[in-house]
């Protein structure tokens, strides 16, 4: 198991390492969470799966909108189904830069399922 140094507990809420049982020294939610348990491990990284889930699906709600009111014009200029065409394929260019730019970052990367 790869851990980084801070001790074998972790707080759910924050991802801080935590010496001892108890409430999270670092931001007093609690109880602070056992590493060396596999489901604890795997419960984070679900958590993880989450998250990155919730923010994708942000990622192509602005990237929808942004190349919907962008490509709105094209529709006009290129006909019906060839500008929704280009509208879909610039929300998801949008969406693939948003990705690019704005990367995901685990919560708790460095914690071995």
């Amino acid at each position: 198991m790869q851990m980084t140094s801070g001790g074998d507990w972790i707080c759910m809420d924050c991802a801080a390492r935590n010496g001892a049982a108890g409430n999270c020294g670092k931001c007093g939610e609690g109880p602070v969470l056992a590493l060396a348990d596999p489901q604890v491990r795997s419960a984070l990284k679900q958590q993880d799966g989450e998250r990155e889930r919730k923010r994708s699906r942000m990622l192509l709600g602005v990237a929808s909108g942004i190349g919907a009111i962008v490509g709105f014009p094209l529709v006009f200029t290129l006909g019906m189904f060839i500008g929704l065409a280009a509208v879909v394929g610039l929300g998801g260019v949008i969406f693939l830069i948003l990705r690019a730019v704005f990367p995901y970052r685990p919560r708790f990367a460095d914690i071995a399922g």
